[in-house]
């Protein structure tokens, strides 16, 4: 898992301002909006107002996240036409993303230890040296992930603590009991 750059293009409208083209800031906003919005609860977007509409002007917009943080967006306008302008975005800020942590952990899970589970690592937001996603099983028995992270949110190692291993009735091999805990413990890294 690497820093994530979540990017797109869009069309943007244009909005004359005097006899100069500008960007229809709520286009931009929209599309922004939209294209996360696909896979992500998106609860607001912000563009600057008065971009002029030319090829390679570079702005920077916010969005943020349901229940999360407000990461940077940069963008810049690649074509300008007689009806309006196309402009390419991304995510600059790092960010943790919880769909790949997720799936990271549920092939761990499954590779490592034959269990089937759902893993659930919340919403997007700036990363943290350790994340925390809920492990379910397949009988409906939960366990806390924690996984250490990188910078970027890479993931170093982790360790499952819980319901008697979800989906397994006992702790697989090489497994540890936490300490002060009748809870079995699994851990595994990245290779």
């Amino acid at each position: 898992m690497k820093r994530i750059h979540l990017a797109c293009s869009a069309v943007a409208v244009l909005a004359l301002v005097g006899c100069e083209k500008r960007l229809d800031n709520d286009q931009a906003e929209k599309a922004i909006g939209d294209h996360f919005s696909k896979n992500y609860k998106v609860s607001a977007v912000k563009c600057p107002g008065s971009i002029k509409l030319k090829k390679d002007v570079k702005f920077d917009c916010a969005i943020t996240f349901a229940g999360s943080d407000t990461v940077n967006v940069a963008a810049t306008i690649n074509a300008v036409e007689s009806d309006g302008g196309h402009f390419d975005f991304k995510i600059s800020d790092p960010i943790f993303d919880p769909l790949p942590m997720a799936a990271y952990l549920v092939s761990e899970l499954k590779t490592k230890n034959n269990l089937d589970v759902t893993v659930d690592c919340g919403l997007v937001r700036k990363p943290k040296p350790e994340e925390t996603c809920t492990v379910k099983g397949s009988k409906g028995e939960t366990a806390v992930a924690t996984v250490k992270c990188d910078p970027d949110g890479k993931p170093l190692s982790y360790v499952v603590k819980g319901d008697a291993a979800p989906g397994s009735a006992d702790a697989a091999p090489g497994s540890d009991v936490a300490p002060g805990s009748d809870e079995p413990t699994r851990t595994g890294g990245s290779d």
